[in-house]
């Protein structure tokens, strides 16, 4: 299966998983919470890329932001509009591809995108970093999070394309029992390529994480890349 073959399998296998009662974590990440915290003025105008079923949309929005959110994913987009209407809380949210962001130029002042990147194509990759430089105010700041080259895994199937894998669904570690699982696209970064990414934007600050799971059997690593416009 090529790439762009599997780009259009993924957003049906995404809506498939988010239409699912225990489809993602309920809670944001620490980095996440860290960046928002240490970075961005109460108030500020975020950006969720990539926002799932909504567990960063519902904590900027509990937070006093003005959150906005993205997903190629209908179903995501009404799980997480549903969410953050049962606390009354606000947003806009709207269907579209992180290569393909609906607003305004210089909208934005900062943006969080959590393991989304790293699903996608060197193409969409690519596209998505200049989107995000577009719509990003001049000193805005963005926190990406991507998986890093290293891991140690078993469920890999085929390099579709450079450092971009499909992995298989029934061999993966970690999801909530109980939900079906499906196969995705998996893109591991090195810091090398992180750097030519985002190289038009005038600060980068890379940082690693790294967790183990199963006595050690399986090790997740991460790429954070902190960003100012």
């Amino acid at each position: 299966m090529d790439a762009e073959n599997c780009v259009g399998e993924m957003s049906q296998a995404w809506d498939k998983l988010y239409s699912q009662s225990d489809s993602e974590p309920r809670y944001p990440s620490d980095s996440v919470v860290r960046f928002v915290y240490t970075k961005c003025a109460r108030g500020a105008k975020v950006l969720d890329l990539g926002c799932g079923v909504g567990r960063h949309s519902w904590f900027l929005a509990r937070e006093g932001f003005d959150v906005c959110g993205t997903d190629f994913s209908n179903a995501g987009i009404e799980k997480t509009k549903k969410l953050l209407e049962r606390e009354n809380l606000r947003g806009n949210f709207k269907v579209s591809s992180v290569d393909n962001i609906p607003y305004d130029d210089n909208y934005f002042d900062a943006c969080v995108s959590s393991d989304v990147l790293c699903c996608c194509t060197n193409r969409v990759i690519q596209r998505s970093v200049s989107e995000l430089h577009r719509v990003l105010k001049p000193q805005g700041k963005a926190l990406i999070v991507v998986r890093a080259d290293g891991e140690l895994r078993q469920h890999i199937v085929n390099e579709i394309e450079h450092n971009t894998f499909l992995v298989d669904a029934k061999r993966h570690v970690g999801v909530a029992s109980g939900r079906e699982k499906v196969n995705e696209i998996v893109h591991y970064f090195d810091e090398d390529e992180v750097e030519s990414l985002f190289c038009k934007f005038g600060k980068l600050e890379i940082d690693w994480l790294e967790r183990t799971c199963d006595g050690m059997k399986y090790r997740d690593k991460y790429i954070l890349a902190t960003l100012e416009k």
